[in-house]
């Protein structure tokens, strides 16, 4: 006889064996080997020509949907997943993007995949106070998800809500149901924690989205923690009851693989017969009835075609910080001096990229050591990876949230985080590091006072926007 925990490992060492569903284990690796070359060859486009690549100039009719959700991404994948759990409704989700793969899953890829088709890699106006140093001519990259999933299919992985007081602060300023105490149950819904934790109020397991932790990196975990011990900052639960000290980083990580809102929430609902999923569906325009301001419909293209498709209940714009901006902005609903400027015609004089904000991190403290962490070739990366060992499993491993000038407000102003790099092929990294040695230190910091615009380039949605973080532009707090 095998017990039940015996039978549940074989069953994932046969999986293991699977090679992630490829025939042989040298074939898993070249996929992933084409997919390092492939990033390291792209040039990411600086238009939309790619999408808008128009041939037929007829607007085909898509059909009428209770709702349309424009952008698959963090936030439409969940949406589209919640709504069609009504039987009557129909939904509609669109995504400029196309599909994930088996690469964009192994969560250590993610810098590859920042150089894909898989991220719109906007680039700002040239910035005064930042971006000197990236050779784009004092422009900064800004990384977005072009892909079902959004950037939750690129991104990190890590898994942190934000700060109570922030929620706490929107409903004060009057959006009802954003107080954190209320959005609190919707997060513990969401969650399926796959670790014991030590504020289990502040947790869900029954949830889509697994939410883990990977194992340590040997002779780093243990001194980060002593270090931060010794500067009286705190182990704690950073999603629990307090966010203000230091943890071992949190995963949207579903045993080896990145558990993106795609993978958690779209995947498994993808037979409902009441949804509809459009892939490298770019919108182009909003329709809205003047008399009551309210969105019938919209336009988009999709393989060279334009098409219109109405809704009977709500048009949902998730496009992104970025995408829906500029939708918006296309559709007539912005600063009427900017639209007027471009001769698009005005539908509503509203301030819609007005208030661009975004943290701001330095790219990065370096330490060199003389501990040898993971010198090991990608094959036996990848071995390990398969049986759900590290490093490929993980690009971080402890975070802190800190105040450095040690107000008694329970909103840290910087977070810091840690990486060490594995040596993969041909890495794309700085060529004064040493993978096998160094540690990197990211600063974030939280709470930016600077606020920048989003505006359009043109009223072709062809061009992509024009964006002015003015990242470090207030002088506030500087002596």
């Amino acid at each position: 006889m095998i017990s039940r925990l015996g039978f549940l490992v074989y069953l994932m060492r046969l999986v293991a064996a699977d090679f992630g569903g490829y025939a042989s284990f040298d074939d898993y690796y070249e996929m992933v080997v084409d997919n390092i070359t492939s990033s390291q060859n792209y040039t990411v486009p600086r238009d939309n020509s790619e999408l808008l690549n128009v041939t037929d100039t007829v607007i085909h009719d898509y059909g009428t949907y209770d709702f349309i959700i424009v952008g698959g991404g963090s936030a439409g994948a969940v949406l589209a997943s919640r709504l069609t759990e009504i039987n009557e409704w129909n939904v509609l989700l669109l995504e400029a993007g196309g599909d994930d793969n088996d690469f964009n899953v192994i969560p250590s890829m993610a810098s590859y995949l920042f150089n894909s088709d898989m991220n719109w890699a906007h680039l700002s106006t040239p910035q005064d106070n930042l971006c000197q140093g990236f050779g784009t001519g004092n422009r900064c990259t800004h990384h977005a998800g072009k892909v079902i999933g959004g950037s939750s299919s690129i991104n990190g992985l890590f898994y942190t809500r934000g700060n109570p007081l922030n929620f706490d602060q929107w409903a004060e300023l009057g959006n009802p149901g954003w107080s954190y105490e209320e959005v609190l149950p919707y997060f513990k819904k969401s969650e399926n924690v796959a670790f014991e934790v030590d504020d289990e109020d502040y947790h869900g397991r029954e949830g889509p989205l697994v939410v883990n932790v990977t194992g340590e990196t040997p002779g780093l975990d243990e001194v980060f923690f002593e270090a931060f011990a010794e500067l009286g900052v705190e182990k704690v639960d950073y999603n629990g009851k307090q966010q203000l000290g230091v943890s071992k980083v949190q995963y949207t990580l579903n045993n080896n693989q990145r558990a993106s809102t795609a993978r958690a929430f779209l995947d498994p609902v993808l037979e409902r017969t009441n949804l509809a999923v459009s892939l490298r569906s770019f919108v182009t325009k909003l329709y809205v009835d003047n008399s009551t301001k309210t969105v019938y419909g919209l336009e988009f293209v999709k393989n060279g075609k334009r098409f219109f498709s109405a809704a009977t209940k709500e048009v949902i714009l998730s496009a992104g910080v970025i995408g829906s901006p500029q939708i918006l902005m296309l559709s007539g609903i912005g600063p009427s001096d900017h639209l007027n400027d471009l001769g698009i015609e005005v539908v509503e004089d509203l301030p819609v990229g007005n208030t661009f904000q975004d943290q701001v991190t330095y790219l990065t403290l370096k330490f060199r050591t003389n501990h040898t962490f993971f010198n090991i070739s990608l094959r036996e990366q990848l071995q390990l990876y398969l049986d759900d060992q590290r490093p490929l499993t993980a690009l971080s491993d402890i975070v802190a949230f800190i105040n450095p000038d040690e107000t008694t407000s329970s909103r840290p102003e910087i977070e810091i985080y840690t990486v060490v790099t594995a040596p993969t092929l041909n890495s794309n990294l700085s060529q004064d590091l040493d993978v096998v040695h160094d540690i990197r230190v990211f600063v974030c910091l939280l709470n930016p006072i600077s606020k920048g615009t989003l505006r359009l380039r043109s009223k072709d949605p062809i061009d992509r926007p024009l964006i002015d973080p003015n990242y470090l532009g207030d002088a506030q707090g500087q002596d």
